[in-house]
């Protein structure tokens, strides 16, 4: 592992202990995972997949959604490269006495898992972290493991692409326009992307988008100049 992938890891690891000590739900509060609960389920529902599916949560943190997933008799992965989520999330699915897979890996890879496995891979909160090239290696690779049919929900941070300079953000912190990501604790950790670098990224990795839209920001995010909006796509792996 990278000392850069090492410090980001290290990082995330560090908040969910903070959160689970604390007593939060997990990487976000409530109200974001039962939007995302609500994603899935309309996906999930809506006619296009199986009544039983192989499901995959990349970045899936402490399990939220993917426990809720399991709740609804799917078959429930979910792959995190930190393992502070990961051991919080198997002692969720202990205690609700839940069967679901949690793995530590890798995103980008997706290496613990066989090709066309998935019916429907879920990312809500996982691949605006992905940084760089590695953003492609992780949507080919999202095809790879998807079904013939299989769907794909991604989203994305917009960038406003007239910052053109560097902007701090207190302490060791800043957005690189060039390398378009925002630091934590001076590591480099959200990518922000334009709608159709977004769109290219998806289609280019040989996928069918089905609908998408553009969505304003998150409330964390209200004071970033360089943070023009979200964005999610639905696709299809033809």
């Amino acid at each position: 592992m990278s000392s850069l992938l090492s410090d980001r890891v290290r990082i995330c690891g560090q908040r969910y202990n903070q959160r689970r000590r604390c007593g939060k739900v997990g990487w976000a509060d409530e109200d974001s995972y039962a939007r995302k609960q609500g994603i899935v389920h309309r996906i999930l529902t809506g006619g296009r997949l199986p009544k039983r599916c192989r499901v995959l949560e990349l970045g899936c943190g402490n399990g939220r959604v993917i426990l809720f997933t399991a709740r609804k008799g799917h078959d429930a992965y979910g792959i995190d490269i930190v393992p502070e989520a990961i051991d919080w999330a198997k002692q969720q699915a202990q205690e609700q006495k839940i069967e679901a897979h949690f793995t530590v890996g890798d995103v980008i890879t997706l290496s613990p898992y066989a090709d066309a496995f998935f019916d429907f891979v879920f990312d809500a909160d996982c691949l605006f972290m992905v940084i760089g090239k590695d953003r492609k290696a992780c949507v080919e690779n999202v095809f790879r493991v998807l079904k013939p049919g299989g769907v794909f929900y991604a989203k994305a941070h917009l960038v406003n692409e007239k910052i053109k300079t560097r902007r701090r953000l207190g302490g060791k912190n800043y957005f690189d326009p060039k390398g378009q990501y925002s630091t934590v604790e001076g590591t480099p950790m959200y990518y922000f992307s334009s709608a159709r670098e977004f769109k290219a990224l998806i289609e280019g990795a040989g996928f069918k988008i089905l609908r998408h839209r553009t969505m304003p920001k998150s409330a964390a995010g209200a004071g970033l100049a360089f943070y023009a909006a979200d964005m999610w796509i639905e696709a299809l792996r033809p």
